[in-house]
């Protein structure tokens, strides 16, 4: 029988303001029902009732001392996003303890470059430049930096992620995209890598929706106006500009409202919304509870989600919304492409964008039975790839991996410092060969994991 893990679980956690908080917050009972779980938080106290009375909690900003436990442990999870916020001290955790690594953003550009920034320290940022790409990408970076440029690695997240150290020192990557499992297997070919979907919750899939509201099937707001929404932060990447043009564009012909939820970010949306006279088909909300959240989407016909250019992130908020049975708007590229083409409408990020994300809102706003249709194969879609439960087996099953390797590297290390005793070398070709095979028959990686 297999021994119930003992895992050290590093994240943001509400109250820190952050989708990866509400995603852990979501898998974590999932994962202590299958394995003992410790939570190591930076500098704060869970608002969580639930994983306060639940979990153990150690903050190892209040004592460092405690990063010398993560030994006892059979495996450390750590995850990793792009604000330097809630992440910094996950990451340098994470490289002075290596273990299973959850990727939530490919490329961490903007994470080095705001840290770099609030440290006023710009090596933060080079150093990782030159670990990664070389002393004359470093050079040509610093120049760019001192000019006040922006970096050209900062528009080429896919192929320059900054992702080198932290994946290649992980003993494992956990990452939600094929799109992402790919290119981590170029960076860093010799460590695992598990692609894990990001996970839906039942209540996430029980979202009652009101399709009958009125003629046009709209669930909320003025009779017959159609209910638009964009989840998440805002940011100039995530196409609300372009958004915005394309309703103005439609307002004289369509009745709808459209609604931002979410933490305010780099635009002047106000004054924009101003601009294109959309002030009466407008609201913003700002951050929100996750429970605020869910209603808001409940409450959504049409989710836009799109992505200028992506660092290789999932989008919590677009899993939800197809989840809700929304009818979700994505760009068509990252992990949005691999969405199944039936289950939402995908927007070339090209030249036509934004005349196609015109178009195609103004069939979402006047086709309900269009938006159903998509709705309904987008919540059967989720609920069979993107279970929450599905999710927490992968997570132990890749950790047990991680651990099975291990030991197994262990046993290879001794045998081979065995042999450096007896003075065998590589001159000592077919014997290094037999005992390979010898190794390999008496002591498969599956013997192993059936251990742990």
């Amino acid at each position: 029988m297999k021994k119930r893990l003992k895992v050290a679980y590093f994240s943001p956690l509400n109250p820190q303001r952050s989708g990866i908080s509400d995603y852990s917050e979501e898998l974590l009972p999932r994962l202590a029902a299958r394995a003992d779980v410790d939570l190591y938080v930076d500098g704060f106290t869970p608002s969580s009732r639930e994983l306060v009375e639940g979990f153990r909690v150690f903050d190892y900003k209040a004592d460092p001392r405690l990063l010398g436990r993560l030994a006892d442990y059979d495996a450390t999870v750590y995850h990793v996003g792009n604000d330097q916020r809630y992440h910094a001290a996950i990451y340098e955790t994470a490289l002075a303890h290596p273990g299973v690594v959850v990727l939530h953003d490919f490329a961490l550009q903007t994470f080095f470059l705001e840290l770099a920034h609030q440290r006023g320290d710009v090596n933060l940022y080079l150093d990782e430049v030159e670990a990664c790409h070389g002393a004359l990408a470093r050079a040509e970076t610093a120049e760019t930096l001192r000019r006040g440029g922006t970096p050209a690695f900062f528009y080429e997240p896919e192929s320059r992620p900054l992702n080198c150290r932290l994946t290649a020192s992980a003993e494992g990557v956990i990452v939600h995209s094929e799109w992402s499992r790919a290119r981590l297997l170029q960076i860093a070919p010799a460590t695992p890598v598990a692609l894990v979907s990001h996970h839906v919750t039942p209540d996430a899939l029980a979202v009652a929706r009101d399709d009958e509201a009125d003629e046009n099937g709209a669930r909320g707001g003025r009779r017959g106006a159609v209910e638009i929404a964009s989840f998440g932060f805002v940011s100039t990447r995530k196409g609300v500009e372009r958004t915005l043009r394309a309703l103005a564009a439609l307002k004289g012909d369509y009745e709808f409202r459209y609604t931002l939820v979410g933490g305010a970010g780099d635009l002047d949306v106000v004054g924009q919304v101003r601009a294109l006279g959309l002030a009466d088909r407008f609201s913003a909300t700002g951050y929100v509870t996750l429970e605020e959240f869910k209603r808001r989407v409940a409450s959504a016909d049409i989710v836009v989600n799109l992505r200028e250019r992506t660092v290789g992130e999932t989008s919590g908020s677009a899993c939800r919304a197809l989840a809700a049975g929304c009818a979700v708007v994505v760009s068509n590229l990252g992990w949005f492409a691999e969405l199944p083409d039936d289950c939402v409408v995908k927007i070339e990020e090209d030249d036509a964008a934004e005349t196609s994300l015109r178009d195609a809102l103004a069939r979402l706003i006047s086709d309900a039975d269009l938006r159903r249709g998509l709705g309904g194969r987008a919540r059967a879609y989720v609920a069979a790839a993107h279970s929450i439960e599905k999710s927490a087996d992968e997570y132990v099953a890749f950790v047990r991996e991680v651990v099975a390797r291990r030991e197994r590297r262990r046993f290879v290390r001794r045998v081979s410092e065995a042999l450096a005793e007896c003075g065998v070398g590589e001159a000592d070709e077919n014997l290094l060969r037999a005992v390979s095979a010898e190794v390999a028959r008496v002591a498969p990686a599956s013997l192993f994991k059936d251990e742990v």
